[in-house]
């Protein structure tokens, strides 16, 4: 092989090797871009290539406040090889959400990736996980303000949020609801939580569960349906109870926190299921 062919082959193989090292890079807005799904598991994301499918977004996303533990999207997957996996989304924003895990079984699983980094600015940015994979949109919001709706718990030890047809409303004058589903599914976990104040108008202050033997005027109703049992407030004397707490509401918008716990077959089992780190911004 002459030199000059020699040359040009060592160019065009470099050239290919670099473009493979590099297939999961590219440019979009002027800002480079990554993002890769590695690792033995094989798998897919529902929703690819749309939008991923029952993406649950947990935590709060403010400009120049950086993400946590806490920033959290968990989402569906079809396993069919089990194993190790590494996903992680493009940068942008100055933000990017990964997840290094591995699947025991096959089916339908979830991934939940972390958010890193700083937002940058306010505005709706799309983030997609590997190449060619379902997508999902993250609202950021410029500090203290606050622009979207959440209904969100710990649920015996899984963040899980009820933003799926979340309302809230005032059916009666001495009333106020907060309703949500986890996902679009058919049997999909509901939660509900009913304020009253026999008294006056639902304002800011503390909700606690009815007591029969000291009832209060100002209670709270919480319910919660996981798509085949009903759990609700203990009606057999178990010791669980459930406080929610109005920090603040105006004439559009309620925001407050709750935690508790509830009983199984309408509150009269012996099944706990336990909420922890409640929150919910409301507009109505």
């Amino acid at each position: 092989m002459s030199t000059k062919l020699k040359q040009v082959f060592i160019f065009l193989l470099s050239s290919f090797l670099f473009t493979a090292c590099n297939k999961e890079l590219s440019f979009e807005n002027g800002e480079l871009q990554t993002g890769g799904i590695s690792g033995t598991a094989v798998f897919t994301l529902y929703g690819s290539p749309g939008t991923c499918s029952d993406a649950l977004i947990n935590g709060d996303y403010n400009v120049a406040i950086p993400l946590g533990t806490s920033n959290t999207v968990t989402i569906a997957v079809n396993v069919t090889t089990i194993g190790t996996y590494t996903v992680s989304t493009n940068t942008i924003n100055g933000v990017s959400f990964s997840g290094t895990s591995s699947f025991l079984s096959t089916g339908d699983q979830t991934i939940t990736l972390t958010g890193n980094g700083t937002p940058v600015a306010s505005g709706n940015f799309i983030f997609t996980p590997g190449v060619n994979g379902c997508s999902f949109t993250i609202d950021f919001s410029e500090a203290g303000v606050i622009t979207d709706n959440y209904f969100r718990s710990t649920v015996d030890g899984v963040a899980t949020t009820f933003n799926v047809n979340l309302t809230a409303s005032s059916p009666v004058v001495t009333g106020f609801s907060i309703n949500g589903d986890a996902s679009v599914s058919f049997n999909s976990p509901t939660l509900s939580i009913a304020l009253n104040n026999l008294t006056g108008t639902i304002t800011t202050g503390t909700y606690n569960l009815l007591s029969l033997a000291a009832p209060s005027p100002i209670f709270c109703f919480p319910l919660y349906d996981d798509g085949s049992v009903t759990w609700a407030q203990a009606t057999n004397g178990q010791p669980g109870t459930f406080t929610v707490i109005v920090t603040s509401k105006t004439a559009n918008r309620i925001n407050g926190t709750f935690t508790g716990t509830l009983y199984d077959t309408d509150g009269a089992g012996a099944a706990e299921k336990v909420f922890t780190n409640g929150e919910f911004s409301v507009a109505y």
